[in-house]
């Protein structure tokens, strides 16, 4: 493994490229679709934990199973034992309680790098590596769903991952309708600013309009949350309204069948 594969980081050490260049070039590998899907049979909503720290594996899981639905955690190995701004991060026996409980685990990169910054096969040794370290760790049916660390990605590692992963998540905003790249799901995020709340909220009354596959993702469940985080308050708040629209909560595998022959438009 290379050295540049060994630099592990966390959302703290994080800059995106801000400029023109940058904001434009993510926006059209955003609006290319590698794999564009036909709208699901019925609207979904799937939670998702991204990274992930304690707080979601405990707090997070809870107010899921609360309301009887299931969540995916999209677990980055480099980051499990540690701790940084988000919290205490997973070890292998959080993610293996989440497993006996029904959820699912997906798969990040092993060090938490932006995709968009580096070489396509130096990205996947990453992700190959994040791969056996979750076996290692314990998880024995390999993770099927995936989440672009801080949602960047190019369109040669969208291209390369299509065969390897049933569907890769960003974090541009929105909901995924017909012809949406299931190597590029849109999602809202949860945030500190009950701001994120309303829109996630408001996301969920459009799905409730329209057959759409909303995913709603964060990172730590906290009183005091990070800025990658939302409160146990706000998270319950949102699983209220998503069970009290009669929408399916699902987790990414349990959403495969709803899709039949479309998941490929």
């Amino acid at each position: 493994m290379t050295q540049e594969t060994d630099q592990v980081l966390s959302p703290i050490d994080y800059e995106p490229d801000l400029t023109l260049f940058g904001r434009v070039k993510r926006r059209c590998v955003s609006n290319i679709a590698i794999a564009p899907i036909c709208a699901p049979e019925r609207s979904i909503i799937t939670f998702g934990f991204d990274d992930f720290p304690k707080s979601a594996a405990d707090n997070g899981a809870d107010v899921l199973e609360s309301i009887g639905a299931k969540a995916i955690f999209y677990a980055c190995s480099g980051l499990a034992g540690r701790e940084n701004l988000t919290g205490e991060q997973f070890v292998d026996t959080d993610m293996l309680a989440l497993v006996r409980a029904g959820h699912e685990i997906g798969a990040h990169t092993h060090t938490h790098r932006d995709c968009a910054h580096m070489p396509t096969e130096t990205a996947l040794e990453d992700i190959a590596r994040n791969l056996d370290e979750l076996r290692q760790m314990g998880l024995k049916t390999p993770a099927r769903h995936f989440a672009y660390p801080y949602g960047e990605t190019t369109l040669a590692l969208k291209r390369a991952l299509k065969d390897r992963f049933v569907t890769a998540r960003g974090i541009r905003a929105g909901l995924n309708r017909t012809r949406a790249d299931r190597m590029h799901l849109r999602a809202m995020e949860l945030t500190p600013d009950t701001a994120t709340t309303k829109r996630a909220i408001d996301a969920i009354e459009q799905a409730a309009n329209a057959p759409s596959w909303l995913h709603i993702f964060t990172h730590d469940i906290r009183n005091n949350p990070s800025p990658y985080g939302t409160t146990r308050q706000e998270l319950k708040k949102i699983a209220k309204t998503a069970r009290s629209s009669g929408i399916l909560i699902a987790t990414p595998g349990e959403a495969e069948k709803y899709f039949g022959s479309r998941l490929d438009a």
